[in-house]
């Protein structure tokens, strides 16, 4: 009998292809960590290449024998037709994006982005079975492991006398964003390391309900679950929290209506990670000088306002907003909406023209000085003097910021980006194979392949969400986890129709 999971669609034959499938594994659990570590790669960057590159080509050249072997299978493949249809489109949008004269610096970036996708065909074959499987889900869990502890450390950062300098350094090679939400609190975003934490935490749900052991491996995976949560949390971005949220809540309805009674291993297990959780972070904020951070994340991220005064300050006394922090940072935030206001007005003018096949790639939102008139300002009060010139000036201020921003042509909107771009029917190509893991997951409920098909098609529907504020779906970060839950949900779709037949 076959192994769960085991994926049969696609063979190696000789002792070399086998050799070559083993070595390619190898590097794509490297490129999967890589990605998770060293967020944009800056670090292990030399000149235009990077270690992330490096495995991408390692895994995909030594695939080659394997890939040619398969070759009339992997066409029948749905998620390999889905994504060369894309591609084809995609091409069809770079033309276009010529024609056009769009600016040739986003088209690459856009090409660049979406090229990632190329490694589906790897991943398919040599993701063979469930050994191989488990082993790259672990490199992830750990890795994310990894990365939240790197923010507990580095949410000690407004204590630290070299603060400045390790900003500017993490800043510059590309693997985090550090900000400050009090005078102490400290917002510690890993760029690809911080998006990909709730994966983690999903596949570390899928061990701790699948794998069997004692109760010492159970609460290892607990740990692990309690401390994504911290992770997660540290990252103060609504978008996360959002997202979490939602295809957490989703997941458990799924699961607790496919499977009677596993609702209750599941309230168990995530109330005892999330208990441990919120300890911790009580603990974390009592010794960073009685920060309370959960009053932190609550006012600054989920409210949007200002800290009230009963707010601790970094001598765990009160708050004097009238020193400017709490000014300032509410200041950041107006200009960070007042920007997202104006690039989706300026994406909807540009949409309009081509909806169905869009302005092709490359196309960049259109700045026009029009644009300030159209946001809503926030007044600023003038001092007790009466003198206006301030407030005049922090108007100006932003209306620099805001240009500047708008004429870069970086866009955070993902879906209001490829449809300017490839038009609906783009989109639509590109969600394709998504839709189609949505119906394998609905026919895996009943399955044993339920926790697999959870944690796989949950992680992507995630980035999936967050991708609306944030630009992750035509990157690395997003692409490669699209590819991972298309490669468990092919597993599964074959797996099902063995069994089946």
């Amino acid at each position: 009998m076959k192994a769960d999971l085991e994926n049969t669609l696609y063979k190696t034959g000789s002792a070399f292809e086998e050799k070559c499938s083993k070595y390619a594994f190898y590097a794509l659990l490297l490129y999967f960590v890589d990605i998770i570590l060293l967020g944009t790669g800056g670090l292990t960057k030399i000149g235009p290449l990077s270690t992330r590159i490096l495995f991408f080509g390692i895994a995909g050249l030594l695939s080659l024998p394997i890939l040619f072997r398969n070759i009339k299978k992997l066409i029948k493949t749905p998620v390999v037709l889905f994504s060369a249809a894309f591609f084809v489109w995609m091409v069809i949008g770079g033309v276009i994006g010529f024609v056009k004269g769009n600016r040739t610096d986003i088209i690459k970036s856009d090409f660049m982005g979406y090229m990632n996708l190329l490694l589906l065909p790897t991943m398919l074959v040599i993701i063979n079975s469930k050994e191989r499987l488990n082993t790259l889900f672990k490199a992830i869990a750990y890795s994310c492991g990894a990365v939240s502890v790197g923010a507990i450390l580095l949410s000690f950062t407004n204590l630290m006398p070299f603060r400045d300098p390790l900003r500017h350094w993490l800043t510059d090679v590309g693997l985090c964003a550090l900000s400050g939400m009090t005078s102490v609190a400290v917002r510690v975003f890993f760029h690809t390391g911080s998006r990909y934490m709730f994966a983690g935490l999903l596949i570390a749900f899928y061990f701790l309900l699948t794998e069997k052991g004692d109760r010492k491996r159970s609460l290892h995976w607990c740990g692990l679950m309690s401390l994504y949560i911290v992770g997660i949390f540290l990252s103060y971005t609504r978008a996360i929290y959002a997202a979490c949220f939602v295809v957490a809540v989703a997941a458990f309805v799924f699961a607790a209506v496919s499977k009677k009674g596993l609702w209750k291993r599941i309230l168990k297990a995530f109330g005892f990670a999330a208990a441990c959780a919120v300890l911790f972070i009580i603990l974390l904020g009592g010794v960073q000088k009685g920060q309370n951070l959960i009053k932190v994340a609550f006012y600054r991220i989920l409210l949007s306002t200002d800290l009230p005064s009963s707010m601790v300050g970094d001598d765990g006394g009160l708050i004097d907003t009238s020193d400017g922090e709490m000014d300032k940072i509410s200041e950041d935030v107006q200009l960070g909406s007042e920007i997202r206001q104006a690039k989706k007005i300026l994406l909807s003018e540009s949409i309009v023209k081509s909806p169905v096949i869009g302005n092709g790639l490359g196309a960049a939102i259109k700045y026009h000085p029009e644009i300030l008139d159209r946001i809503e300002f926030e007044k600023e009060e003038e001092d007790a003097s009466g003198d206006a010139s301030g407030a005049a000036a922090a108007a100006s201020a932003n209306a620099a910021a805001i240009e500047k921003s708008l004429r870069s042509g970086y866009v955070e909107y993902f879906y209001h980006d490829i449809i300017n771009k490839l038009g609906i029917i783009g989109l639509a190509l590109y969600l394709a194979p998504y839709i189609w893991m949505a119906v394998t997951t609905l026919r895996a409920g009943k399955s044993k392949h339920l926790m697999v098909s959870i944690a796989a098609f949950g992680s992507i529907s995630y980035f999936f969400v967050i991708a609306y504020f944030n630009p992750c779906m035509n990157t690395t970060v997003g692409i490669s986890c699209y590819m991972l839950a298309m490669t468990v949900m092919n597993m599964v779709s074959g797996d099902m129709e063995k069994t089946d037949k």
